[in-house]
Order: structure tokens, then C-alpha cells, then sequence
């Protein structure tokens, strides 16, 4: 069996039953029968860009963007993009479905949750990197935005011991590492086999699923990944954790 078709039914993102729609009508062309994203607002072709996908969407934006605008935007700029990356719109596309956002203000947004996810994964980067306390008290709030169980489960191990704790970030670590690669292989195949996409994108990223995506040691490399709690986390809009036990 060709590797990455192996990796993609590994049992660490098994795929389990979605619900059927309830009105026919919400039906998109584009996916299979039995199969509805029904977190898409748009028309669209039903699964996740790809990184090359992503980088394209965004150098699109800022050449249609004014680059003497303002960089405030709203909430509703960075649903609106997150929307896009997560039905595989392309720039125009996303422009054409919200005529009343302009290009600046969506691209914007993506910088802003961009650089925050950048920082949160710097900071779990730097936690393995250092592998002490001070790095854990440095970075620990930062890296909880992304991966909170994992930041809380070293702050547990931490009270046991040094030894624990440096077999903890191993552990860790390998699991965060092993998930990364899942997510680049399914994100290889949706383009290799593209009458699979819809099925495979689910398998990426579906908030009512067990998409590998909702995992606890999934480290967001990029904003087509984000799941909605931790875009939430990264915008503050709900508390990230990460601080030592009793505070």
C-alpha cells in the first residue's frame, strides 16, 4: 500500500460516522454523498487549502490589498478568512462572497492570528528546546494557546521531579512530531488524489469530527489549521491557561 494512503487511515485519525444534513438543499455539489461540511458558509469545493494553498491566498490579498489602509479590522475580517482557508476559497473568491470587506482588512486579520500563532508556537518550541522550569514559566501562557493539555500535563509532571519532567517533554514532543507528520501527509494526498479531497479534508479539519486536527497534540503550523477554540485562545477571547498550578 503506497505510504501516504497508509498513513492517512492510521488509526490515530480514524474516521468516524458524520451526521447526515437535515435539509437536502444544504447539500454541496462537490462532496460525496453522505458527506455535508455543514460549518461551510459559502459555496465552495468543500475541503482545506493546502499550505501552497494558503501562501497563494495571502499574496493574493496583499497585492488586491491598499497598502496605505489602515491596519484595524473586526472579528468578523478574521471569520471570514478562517471560513475561506477551511472551504478552499481563493482570494477573489473570498472577495467576491463578502464585497463589503476590503482586501486590507482580511489580510490584516490573517497577519494579526498569524503572528499570534507564530509566537504560541515559538514558545512550545522553546519549552523542548530548554527543557527547565524557567523556560516552562517563560513560555508556558504563550504555548497554551495552541496546545493547553500539554503545557498543564508538564506543569503536573514538573511537581514529581527534574527526571519526570525531562521524560514528559520527550514524550511530548514525539507526539507532537508524530501528529505533524500525519497532518503534512494528509495535506500531500488531498493533492494527489483530488476525488478523495473532500473526504481527506475532513479528516483534517472538522469541528464536530474526530479530524486530527481537534487533537490535544496538534501544534497549529499554519492559520488553515486552526481549530475555533484555539483561535478563540490566541485572540484571548477565552482564558489560554498555561500558568503553574494555584495561579
Amino acid at each position: 500500500m503506497n505510504m501516504i494512503a497508509t498513513v492517512v487511515i492510521d488509526d490515530r485519525i480514524e474516521e468516524t460516522r458524520r451526521p447526515q444534513a437535515r435539509r437536502e438543499q444544504r447539500r454541496l455539489p462537490a462532496a460525496p454523498a453522505g458527506t455535508t461540511n455543514l460549518w461551510l458558509p459559502w459555496r465552495c469545493r468543500n475541503w482545506p487549502t493546502t499550505p501552497a494553498e494558503e501562501h497563494r491566498f495571502v499574496v493574493e490579498l496583499a497585492m488586491r490589498a491598499d497598502g496605505a489602509a489602515t491596519t484595524a479590522h473586526t472579528r468578523s475580517d478574521t471569520t471570514a478568512v478562517l471560513n475561506a482557508l477551511r472551504g478552499g476559497l481563493s482570494a477573489d473568491d473570498l472577495l467576491a462572497h463578502v464585497p463589503g470587506l476590503p482586501a486590507h482588512r482580511l489580510l490584516a486579520a490573517y497577519r494579526e492570528l498569524e503572528y499570534r500563532r507564530s509566537a504560541s508556537f515559538d514558545a512550545w518550541t522553546a519549552i523542548v528546546a530548554d527543557g527547565t522550569e524557567d523556560a516552562l514559566r517563560a513560555n508556558g501562557v504563550a504555548a497554551s494557546a495552541l496546545v493547553p493539555v500539554l503545557v498543564d500535563r508538564l506543569w503536573a509532571t514538573l511537581a514529581v521531579g527534574p527526571e519526570a519532567y525531562a521524560t514528559t517533554i520527550d514524550k511530548l514532543s514525539s507526539y507532537v512530531e508524530a501528529t505533524a507528520r500525519n497532518v503534512v501527509e494528509i495535506e500531500t494526498a488531498m493533492g494527489i488524489w483530488p476525488e478523495r479531497a473532500v473526504d481527506l479534508g475532513a479528516r483534517l479539519y472538522n469541528p464536530y469530527g474526530d479530524a486530527i486536527t481537534n487533537r490535544v497534540d496538534h501544534l497549529a503550523r499554519r492559520v488553515g489549521t486552526l481549530t475555533p477554540n484555539r483561535v478563540a485562545a490566541l485572540l484571548g477571547e477565552t482564558p489560554s491557561g498555561g500558568c503553574p498550578p494555584g495561579q
